[in-house]
């Protein structure tokens, strides 16, 4: 083994050229002289930074009321457990956030 490859635009490179090169890990490390175990390091790191974080839906969907209401109206949320909440629209949000949080 000629070389260590420890830095991460070196290693990059040489990663990039595996994957075009189409050969197995082990005839490209072969070829390269680095032990497998180093661009399997590599290639998982990468793989990770590279592929796109997945988020999570937002907890909470933004509504808007009408300019003018009546303050007598409800709003009725139906949840996805079969449950229904029925409210003054007057009802304060930040309340409104907590019971959702305590009933779902």
């Amino acid at each position: 083994m000629a070389r260590k490859y420890r830095k991460e635009s070196e290693m990059r490179l040489m990663y990039e050229r595996y994957q075009k090169s189409e050969q197995s890990l082990t005839v490209f490390c072969q070829s390269e002289q680095i032990p497998i175990h180093i661009l399997q390091y590599w290639r998982n790191k990468f793989e990770e930074t590279d592929s796109p974080s997945i988020s999570p839906p937002p907890a909470f969907k933004q509504l808007s009321l009408p300019v003018t209401f009546n303050t007598t109206s409800k709003v009725r949320i139906l949840l996805s457990n079969g449950l229904v909440v029925e409210l003054p629209i007057t009802y304060p949000i930040a309340q409104l956030a907590q019971l959702l949080k305590t009933v779902s």
